[in-house]
């Protein structure tokens, strides 16, 4: 079942609508066609109150005017592209450096402040847009489609597909950041993480990948067993501290078991959030910039109130081998797909 509601609508006079899709078990979705913007994910804790587990804004100027990109689609690329310069086949490329020195999560106009299209089904939606070539400097006109699934398990499938009539870059996400007690309900230390990530790639000061990826092996970025948030957040760890908190790529093994991600937890709600992707890597991200970000239902915002697990590529870096896997060349298919399953149980595994 899905329905639709205004939104308001953006300064050049462009109408923005929210989709909403529920199901049988009284979850809920709603994602607005500016950004493809998961605004509200609400679900059943163990206690029968309905909580709504992402951040987010009540008013569209709050998304309008956004820099923590709560619930947005983001490309072209997802991530930093160091001092804004790639070289794709031998030209360079110069994009905004919109997070000086650097370039991040497709630009100041990513796909996060654009208008999709969406169609709608019983238990679908599906976002369509067309990024022209030299779109935020990106080579290449790009038809892009992202479509969000609810099933009556409580799972929600995103899949997003890509085609180019140049060879371009490209690195799709969703940046919705979790709270599994309620999106106001204080911070997500107490949340146990488990991943089966083997890897994670070490950042410089300007959280750009040293070009090294190293074990998680008795390092603070192991979630091999259920973990709390807090226990290594704070860890004296050159790679962890000068972040305050988790703000990097962790590595799948090839061999995971039916793509499993991650696995996010809170012993106060019971929720339990499964994540399965085809993507090889997640940005693991601990809200640490948020600092009194007024929100949803007079709630603010403080370090560390949402998680957010960004399934994506390795990324891109002309001068390190190791990061240069998002180049979609032209006319192929980008294609990839991530699963959120939301249950309750009384612990994680």
């Amino acid at each position: 079942m899905y329905e639709i509601t205004p939104f308001g609508e953006t300064e050049s006079g462009e109408k923005i609508n929210i989709y909403t899709l529920s199901n049988k078990s009284g979850m809920s979705i709603s994602i607005m066609d500016f950004g493809c913007i998961i605004s509200n994910l609400t679900f059943i804790d163990r206690n029968g109150k309905v909580q709504d587990l992402v951040l987010g804004y009540d008013n569209f100027q709050g998304y309008e005017n956004d820099s923590n990109m709560f619930g947005a689609t983001i490309g072209r690329y997802a991530g930093r592209i160091k001092n804004g310069r790639y070289k794709l086949n031998g030209i360079d490329l110069f994009f905004d450096k919109n997070f000086s020195p650097n370039h991040i999560h497709g630009g100041k106009n990513g796909f996060q402040k654009q208008l999709w299209h969406c169609t709608t089904s019983i238990n679908a939606l599906e976002f369509t847009r067309i990024s022209n070539d030299g779109e935020e400097r990106y080579p290449g006109n790009l038809f892009i489609k992202v479509s969000f699934k609810l099933s009556n398990l409580n799972e929600l499938t995103i899949t997003y597909s890509a085609t180019s009539d140049k060879d371009t870059i490209i690195n799709l996400t969703n940046h919705s950041y979790f709270n599994l007690n309620g999106h106001q309900n204080g911070n997500i230390l107490d949340h146990l993480l488990y991943s089966p990530a083997d890897r994670y790639a070490p950042c410089d000061e300007n959280n750009l990948p040293t070009g090294e990826i190293l074990s998680v092996h008795k390092t603070p970025f192991c979630f091999n067993s259920p973990k709390l948030i807090n226990q290594d957040i704070l860890c004296p760890s050159h790679h962890l501290s000068d972040f305050t908190g988790y703000d990097h790529k962790l590595f799948l093994p090839v061999s995971v078991e039916n793509d499993l991600t991650a696995i996010l937890y809170s012993k106060i709600s019971g929720i339990k959030l499964s994540i399965f992707s085809t993507q090889p890597c997640f940005q693991l991200y601990t809200g640490n910039h948020l600092d009194s970000v007024p929100g949803k239902n007079m709630a603010f915002y403080e370090k560390n109130s949402g998680i957010c697990i960004e399934n994506q590529l390795e990324g891109i870096d002309f001068e390190l081998k190791n990061f240069n896997a998002s180049i979609l060349r032209k006319n192929c298919v980008y294609n990839q797909k991530t699963k959120w399953k939301f249950e309750l149980c009384d612990k994680i595994c």
